[in-house]
Order: C-alpha cells, then sequence, then structure tokens
C-alpha cells in the first residue's frame, strides 16, 4: 500500500486480460472504480501510431495546411495579408526560411491582390458607366453617318499589326531574348520579367517596321512558358507571330553576327542617328 496526495491506491491482479484499479479517497466516504481495458488501450495506440506514419508519409500536404492556418490567422489578427492565396503561393510561402521573409512575401501578395480588385471594380465602373451612355443615346444616332473620311476599324488595325509582323518575321531585324536563366530567379522576378516581355511584344506589334523576336531558350515545362501560357492565354500565345524555341542563341545564329546586350557590360552601346 502507498499513500500519494491523502489517496491508497490497491492493484490487484487476475489471469483474466483486464487490471481493476480501486482508488480510496480519504475525503470522500465512497471509493469510484474504473476499469482499464488493454484491448481498447491496444487499438487506440495502434490507431495513432498510424495516422503518425500517414502524417510523416505526407509532409507536403501538412506544411501547406499549415501555411494556409498561419495566413488565416494573421489575417484574422489583423496584419495585411491576402485574403485568397493558391497553392503554388503556399508552396513558395514555404520555401522561405524566416519569418520577416514570409511577412515580406505576404504583404507583397497583398498589394498585388489589392490593386488587383481595384482595377476589376474600375473596371466594372467604366463598363456600367458605358453602358448607361449607350441606353441613353437614341438609335438614329448609333447608326453610321455620311462621311467622306474612311472609318478606321480595329479589326483593321490587327490585321494591319498581323501583316507586318509577319513581313518582320521573314525580312525583319531578329531580336533575341535569352530565356535560359529561369533556374536562378525567384517567381517575383520571373513574373516581372514576363510582364517587360509582354510589354515590349506588344510595342513590337505595333511599330511601323517591327523586329522578328525570338525567344531562345524557352523550356517546354519551365516556368517561362507556364507564365507566359497563363497570361496570354494559350489560343493566342499559338497565333503570336514570333519565334519561341528551346534552342539557344549560339545554335540559331552565328555568334559573330550577334550582338550580346545586357547590363553587366562594360562597353557602352552607342546609337549614332
Amino acid at each position: 500500500m502507498m499513500f500519494l496526495r491523502s489517496c491508497s491506491v490497491a492493484l490487484r491482479c487476475f489471469r483474466s486480460p483486464r487490471v481493476s484499479i480501486r482508488v480510496f479517497s480519504s475525503s470522500r466516504s465512497a471509493g469510484k472504480e474504473s476499469a482499464l481495458d488493454l484491448d481498447s488501450w491496444k487499438t487506440v495506440m495502434r490507431s495513432q501510431a498510424l495516422r503518425e506514419e500517414s502524417h510523416s508519409q505526407s509532409p507536403s500536404r501538412s506544411a501547406l495546411e499549415d501555411n494556409r492556418e498561419l495566413v488565416e490567422m494573421w489575417h484574422q489578427a489583423g496584419k495585411f495579408v491576402p485574403r485568397n492565396i493558391t497553392d503554388e503561393q503556399l508552396q513558395d510561402l514555404a520555401r522561405l526560411a524566416t519569418r520577416s521573409a514570409k511577412k515580406k512575401y505576404l504583404k507583397f501578395l497583398a498589394i498585388k491582390e489589392s490593386h488587383k480588385i481595384s482595377k476589376k471594380e474600375k473596371q466594372e465602373r467604366k463598363k456600367s458607366h458605358t453602358e448607361t451612355f449607350k441606353e441613353s443615346v437614341k438609335e438614329e444616332d448609333r447608326e453610321l453617318k455620311n462621311t467622306f473620311l474612311l472609318r478606321f476599324w480595329s479589326s483593321s488595325a490587327d490585321r494591319v499589326q498581323s501583316w507586318r509582323a509577319a513581313q518582320a518575321m521573314r525580312f525583319g531585324q531578329p531580336l533575341v531574348y535569352d530565356m535560359s536563366y529561369e533556374q536562378h530567379m525567384s517567381r517575383r522576378e520571373m513574373e516581372n520579367t514576363v510582364a517587360q516581355l509582354m510589354e515590349s511584344e506588344g510595342w513590337n506589334r505595333r511599330a511601323a517596321d517591327p523586329f522578328h523576336l525570338h525567344f531562345c531558350g524557352l523550356q517546354p515545362d519551365g516556368a517561362y512558358l507556364h507564365e507566359l501560357r497563363r497570361r496570354y492565354g494559350s489560343h493566342t500565345w499559338d497565333q503570336l507571330l514570333i519565334t519561341a524555341t528551346e534552342r539557344t542563341h549560339l545554335e540559331m545564329f552565328p555568334q559573330q553576327d550577334l550582338v550580346y546586350l545586357t547590363a553587366d557590360s562594360k562597353q557602352v552601346l552607342q546609337v549614332q542617328r
């Protein structure tokens, strides 16, 4: 018999697989009896081991869920984090080691999300204003008027630009982009680069004498091509009058004919006009 905190515990063992534990308290007149079933205890321990094993087999899923709960907790605490976050962004968040880096990345996503929401609201207001204006205009005012000036439609401008781009692919000056550095870039740098590439392609398409654009080193399963297809759309990307290839610029052109433009060069290019 052993006394602990004014309680005496008596253990009695039987031949059956059950062990009865009786607790007698000096402060209470009547004791309570609780039975511990060894078979139930084994079942509980086995199920717990299976849960731990399944948890160890899927660490990526648990990491994503932990990061999602962290973002949700920071959002409820009033911190500047995005409301909606994708699985790709959660994977990028899981790769960050420090807490400050995670805060900076979430702040960047929140600013990006706020700009996107404000742009969408502005487009909706503009659309509603246009619809209101069209309803206020009478039917006879919307009809084409007789004029000696030729009306220039946007579809006609698209055909002219496409014709110039087709001529540039055959006779124009090649302008090559080296796309073989995506493994050395972060996701934010890659997204900014794709935005600049789209802007340069748009200005080149509208130019009077466009270049023949070459995207060299573009891997079929790379992040560059995935982001370009996502922003342009697969149908529009396939119809662009540019040359996109996984071959390098040295395989496409002779080395003596290339002028490599980079900000890291010590020689400054001077253009004479």
